[in-house]
């Protein structure tokens, strides 16, 4: 999340993007990275060795 708040100003001007879509911007982003860490927990819970 620090990356992407550090990043917006200079995202949001090179995409001339007002303050709402940056705001999806972020949602979209935190969404995005936290299902992706659900996902690979997953993986890491099925890749365990049995026993």
């Amino acid at each position: 999340m620090t990356a992407v708040n550090v990043a917006l100003p200079e995202i949001g001007a090179d995409l001339r993007l007002d303050r709402t879509a940056l705001t999806w911007a972020i949602a979209t982003y935190t969404l995005f990275f936290g299902g992706l860490m659900l996902f690979d927990g997953q993986l890491a819970d099925l890749s365990e060795p049995a026993g």
